[in-house]
């Protein structure tokens, strides 16, 4: 019997299972807040931006189709990030758009997450006003 080599990339994994986990909540986009299905490594292994989700189907073709207004861009969860000092094992940091309005959303996600994957979460206020989701090319 000839021996099986399997490779998990780790840095897709992480955000894969991220986005399994919150996915009662928030749709997964890349970090420019355009939404993305595919967990390529050069689209995830740093981070992922959240798209918060809306009573409406997440499919973004019917979103175009249908006329709605783009979704909220949440923030940015870093998981890699030198400047931010986030490191996949230890701490990861919760960029917050539209902070007022959600910091209590975020503070509330910050706590499952630190616990579920037992690390430190900082979250940063970036902005008062909402940032949208990017549609199109």
């Amino acid at each position: 019997m000839i021996g099986k080599v399997v490779v998990v990339d780790e840095r897709v994994e992480l955000a894969m299972n991220v986005a399994k986990y919150i996915s009662d909540k928030f749709d997964i986009a890349n970090l420019e807040g355009r939404k993305i299905s595919d967990f390529s490594l050069d689209m995830v292994h740093k981070g992922i931006g959240l798209l918060k989700r809306d009573n409406r189907d997440s499919v973004l073709m019917e979103t175009m189709e249908t006329g709605d207004e783009p979704r909220e861009f949440f923030g940015e969860l870093w998981f890699q990030n030198q400047k931010l000092k986030a490191s996949p094992k230890k701490k990861w940091v919760l960029r917050l758009f539209n902070a007022e309005t959600n910091r209590d959303e975020a503070y509330s996600l910050a706590q499952r997450l630190a616990i579920e994957y037992s690390v430190d979460i900082s979250i940063r206020l970036v902005q008062d006003e909402p940032l949208l989701e990017s549609i199109g090319a």
